[in-house]
């Protein structure tokens, strides 16, 4: 069994490796693993991880629909636990992360580069750059949200959209 800290950390790293359903079945066996009372915040991330792979692998309906139930329940988690920042997550910027890909999706239709399109989870571990770690240019928003230690801390004049245009929450192309 993994501490929390260590499931976010695999997590990312599987993310970031394009790997979202592996990252799906680290927050899985956190969720089956772990206190109940937490039981709401590893299914959506699990959720979100694999409405990631469904999107990247051309079921962008399907993707979409996981995408929103995951950000939803990863809100009401949050909420119902007084906890905007579990582990280093920052929620709000992950649930604005989630439905800004879910409406691209359903906007645009086509299968995504999941590498480029996934989420900074928040502080991952020794030698990271940690909260603010997305950087100008990057398609990768950071879940540590605007609210995060360090001066580079990545707010949405940080993240760009598809068409490079700083100031959106969407997560677009790598640029």
């Amino acid at each position: 069994m993994r501490a929390p800290e260590e499931s976010v950390a695999e997590a990312q790293a599987l993310l970031d490796a394009g790997r979202p359903f592996h990252a799906h079945e680290v927050f899985e066996d956190a969720w089956k693993s772990g206190p109940e009372s937490e039981r709401g915040l590893w299914q959506g991330l699990a959720q979100l991880a694999v409405g990631l792979t469904h999107s990247g692998r051309g079921n962008t309906k399907g993707g979409a629909r996981l995408l929103l139930r995951g950000a939803g329940a990863i809100g009401e988690w949050s909420a119902r636990a007084e906890q905007p920042r579990p582990y280093g997550i920052g929620v709000a910027a992950l649930v604005s992360w989630a439905e800004a890909l879910a409406e691209e999706l359903e906007r645009e239709g086509v299968p995504l580069d999941v590498v480029a399109h996934a989420p900074r989870l928040g502080r991952v571990g020794p030698g990271s750059v940690g909260p603010g770690s997305a950087r100008p240019g990057s398609a990768r928003h950071d879940g540590a949200g605007p609210d995060s230690a360090g001066p580079d801390s990545a707010g949405p004049e940080n993240v760009r959209t598809g068409s490079g245009e700083p100031g959106s929450m969407e997560a677009g192309p790598k640029a």
